[in-house]
């Protein structure tokens, strides 16, 4: 693990937002249920030893209580004693670990839960040109996917680490009582787990790396194909994306393959480590008994401790494996949750001595390396209808988000001048609807439950002017709108930003989709709220009533 993987885990936690408490209580749950867990095979032992009629063994606290219930329960001899209480520790110790398990795997997902929230937040926060140079399906792929793979980091290292590892402990502990020599040959064999498990850990890393990457690729391959089903239907192009996909397919499963044959030559080496070690130490517990050194009692406890010696430090490699596949989703996660967030203009509130409400001096906007323009100025006043028209590739819609604040300019200044707390509406050829009603999506942000009725009856006639009936105004549009048009999502678009209460109303080629008798109502619509307050419009339209609604039109 390197420094970069600890940084990535403590940006996590930090987003998670921890609290000390809990992993404190964890720990402490942890011990109590491994202790319970690794107590009944002492019972065992001593079974044996009662059956064998050999010495009782360490530890003394054990001895103690089986000789304590014996005195009370004088009608009931010490191999059922030792029995019942194997039974009865048992059963404690099945319930303290699962509860342990529950509480873990609970914190677990309440951890990544926390951190796709963080996610999906600082999305909503980022410049406009992290969705300009990062695919949907990648960044989709980010915060569904690599998140869920964080529960690998979390689950199984609050599980392994919790339990595995105080296992491992108390074993090594009740080993030593017996015959420390038969820990140490034990302990012997698992600096050769350690180094292997290392290696090949790091081969998982590169693999997952590579598999990853091939994943994006496929998200943004089937993207792009939902995207142009009609191309692809229309060009009979099928047979052309199956083969494509199935070479990318075939990639993805080449790298996965490469991963799983790693884990089974991990798993056939680590199993023969195993089983090397533990025949060691019962062979050297045999002898130790044939000598009358141990009770005969050492052998059962040795055999099962023995088993479960490896078991921790086997999950533990295991975990290493399967961590270096989530470090790799860590580290796309943490990548996004470190992007900068978008840097805002100031918006002025001086209505009486800057009558202005945008003032663009010697800007200059640069993209992909190209500049769209430079040492551009431009003023609008307060309630000005403006028509921005010009070739396509000249930056118009780039210039409004830039007015916007969605982009920012390399050089020059920018001016906004408004007393309102939302300064901008904007309207585009695209649409951005929620599966509500018309009218609540009219509303968005704010709900209608909440929203005052003069604003509530503003949206009704918003749309009723745009030729909606009134009688579907409270029907859902479904998911992104798909029970709607691509004419009738614009119309609700720019409904939605003439109804909020905003200065400046930006509108971006809303006619390009849409009939000219609908185009005619959104003039009107245009013309009746002209001079109450400021327009930006970008339009490729040649109707004589829309640029006659213009006081001023600037050409790109």
């Amino acid at each position: 693990m390197t420094k970069k993987d600890l940084k990535n885990l403590k940006t996590l936690f930090s987003q998670a937002n921890v609290k000390p408490i809990f992993f404190i209580l964890l720990i402490i749950l942890g011990v109590v249920s491994s202790l319970v867990s690794v107590i009944p095979t002492q019972f065992i032992g001593q079974l044996t030893n009662f059956i064998a009629g050999s010495k009782l063994q360490n530890p003394g606290l054990l001895i103690n209580l089986i000789t304590y219930i014996s005195n009370i329960f004088q009608n009931i001899n010490l191999p059922i004693i030792c029995l019942i209480l194997y039974i009865l520790v048992s059963v404690l110790s099945s319930i303290i670990r699962n509860l342990y398990c529950y509480l873990a795997m609970f914190f677990a997902n309440k951890i990544i839960n926390k951190i796709r929230k963080s996610m999906f937040n600082k999305l909503l926060l980022l410049d406009y040109s992290y969705f300009e140079n990062h695919k949907r399906s990648s960044i989709l792929y980010n915060i569904l996917n690599n998140v869920s793979k964080l529960d690998y980091i979390f689950s199984h290292s609050l599980f392994s680490l919790g339990t595995d590892l105080f296992d491992l402990l108390w074993i090594s502990v009740f080993i030593c009582l017996i015959n420390y020599k038969i820990f140490l040959i034990l302990l012997a064999l698992t600096p050769m787990l350690f180094l292997f498990s290392i290696k090949t850990g790091k081969m998982q890393r590169s693999y997952s790396q590579q598999a990853i990457n091939q994943e994006h690729k496929m998200g943004r391959f089937i993207d792009q194909a939902v995207s142009g089903i009609d191309i692809i239907k229309v060009f009979k192009g099928e047979s052309y994306e199956k083969k494509l996909f199935k070479t990318a397919n075939d990639k993805l499963f080449e790298f996965s393959n490469k991963s799983n044959k790693t884990l089974c030559l991990y798993f056939v080496i680590e199993s023969l480590l195993k089983v090397t070690g533990v025949s060691l130490a019962l062979i050297y517990c045999v002898t130790l008994i044939s000598r009358g050194e141990i009770p005969l009692g050492s052998f059962p406890i040795i055999v099962l401790y023995g088993k479960r010696f490896y078991a921790p430090i086997n999950n533990l490699t295991k975990y290493y494996q399967v961590i270096q596949r989530s470090l790799v989703s860590a580290n796309e996660v943490c990548t996004l949750l470190n992007e900068h967030e978008a840097k805002k203009y100031k918006v002025i509130s001086d209505k009486q001595t800057f009558d202005e409400v945008i003032n663009i001096n010697n800007a200059e906007l640069v993209v992909n390396n190209t500049s769209l323009f430079k040492d551009f100025n431009l003023s609008i006043a307060n309630n000005e209808f403006v028509i921005i028209k010009g070739e396509s590739g000249k930056g118009k819609s780039s210039l409004l988000k830039v007015i916007l604040g969605l982009k920012n300019i390399h050089n020059g200044s920018i001016k906004v001048n408004s007393t309102k707390p939302t300064v901008f509406t904007y309207a585009n050829q695209g649409s951005f609807l929620h599966d509500l009603s018309l009218i609540e999506n009219v509303l968005y942000p704010e709900t209608k439950q909440l929203v005052a009725a003069e604003k509530r009856n503003l949206a009704v006639n918003t749309l009723i002017q745009l030729g909606f009936s009134e009688d579907i105004l409270q029907k859902p549009v479904g998911e992104a709108g798909k029970y709607l048009s691509g004419g009738e999502r614009q119309r609700v678009s720019l409904a939605r930003a003439i109804v909020q209460d905003a200065d400046v109303l930006v509108l971006d080629e809303i006619t390009s989709s849409v009939d000219s008798s609908t185009e005619g109502k959104i003039i009107k619509l245009l013309g009746g709220i002209k001079g109450t307050k400021t327009i930006i419009l970008v339009s490729h339209s040649s109707n004589e009533r829309l640029l006659s609604l213009a006081d001023r039109i600037i050409a790109l």
